[in-house]
């Protein structure tokens, strides 16, 4: 073998290499870059307004029969405007009392713990996705079904676990705009007798 061949190979080596490379960079992305935690979604406190009364003046007597007049008249008096409704602006990092309104109101919650932490106990109705399993079958499944431009709660194991963002900065660069973290996590929720489960999710 000649030098020159010697040298094509591993020339087309290095190259296929660094094509190798590049790919698995573009399918995976980078975990370790900060999130952009200028995120916040305001949402409304008051509950939904009540259904409009019956309407004055409507008949509700027997056929055949009179409806009774009143013996006085009182003037109808203008109905205020209704009040514009309370809300409550949310930024990136929220608590564990605004992950339970959030929560409360069926908002999508993810795990980003891997597999065995999460069967060992979860947040009710929270699905498992771990950063770096987003691009696995499953993990694509999973992104399929969350909704864009809504809020997505993303949780770990709280304190020092960065699971969370890392998630949250590769959902964010997939074009969620919504993404916010509990920064608290699984052990602050389960330590307020807040709804857990056990045991692999539905997917």
């Amino acid at each position: 073998m000649s030098i020159g061949s010697t040298i094509q190979k591993a020339v087309v080596i290095a190259a296929l290499g660094a094509a190798a490379g590049y790919a698995h960079w573009a399918l995976r992305g980078p975990i370790n870059l900060a999130p952009d935690k200028s995120v916040t979604t305001t949402i409304e406190l008051d509950d939904p307004m009540a259904a409009d009364p019956v309407p004055v003046g409507v008949n509700d007597s027997e056929p055949g029969e009179t409806a009774a007049t009143p013996a006085t008249t009182t003037p109808a008096t203008e109905t205020p405007p209704p009040a514009a409704p309370r809300t409550l602006t949310l930024g990136f990092e929220i608590t564990l009392e605004q992950a339970k309104l959030l929560h409360d109101r069926s908002v999508t919650f993810l795990d980003a713990r891997h597999a065995a932490e999460y069967e060992a106990g979860h947040i009710q109705n929270a699905f498992q996705l771990a950063a770096d399993e987003l691009p696995t079958d499953r993990g694509q499944q999973i992104v399929g079904m969350l909704p864009m431009g809504q809020p997505i709660v993303i949780y770990c194991g709280g304190g020092d676990c960065d699971a969370s963002h890392n998630l949250a900065n590769r959902l964010q660069q997939l074009g969620f705009t919504g993404t916010h973290i509990f920064v608290d996590g699984y052990p602050a929720w389960a330590g307020a007798g807040l709804p857990v489960e056990v045991g692999p999710g539905m997917f």
